[in-house]
C-alpha cells in the first residue's frame, strides 16, 4: 500500500478493484467520456467529466471503462 502526504495529511492509496463487466448502455455515451479522458499531446489534461444520476444506475464502474475496453 502506497502512502502520500498532502499538507500534513497521510493517505494511503490501495489498489482500484478489478471487477469484470461489460457495457450494456448507449454506446454514444461511452464514446464521449473516453473522450474527454482522451491525452494526445503531453501538454494536455484530462477533462473530469462529473457523472450525475440516481442511485444504482452504475455511475461507479465508469471509471474502469478505460481499462476494460
Amino acid at each position: 500500500m502506497e502512502q502520500v502526504m498532502i499538507d500534513g495529511v497521510a493517505l494511503h492509496l490501495t489498489e482500484p478493484d478489478r471487477v469484470p463487466m461489460r457495457w450494456v448502455g448507449q454506446t454514444e455515451l461511452v464514446t464521449q467520456v473516453l473522450a474527454a479522458w482522451l491525452v494526445i499531446d503531453e501538454e494536455d489534461l484530462p477533462l473530469s467529466p462529473r457523472l450525475v444520476g440516481k442511485p444504482g444506475v452504475g455511475k461507479p464502474p465508469w471509471p474502469t471503462m478505460r481499462e476494460n475496453r
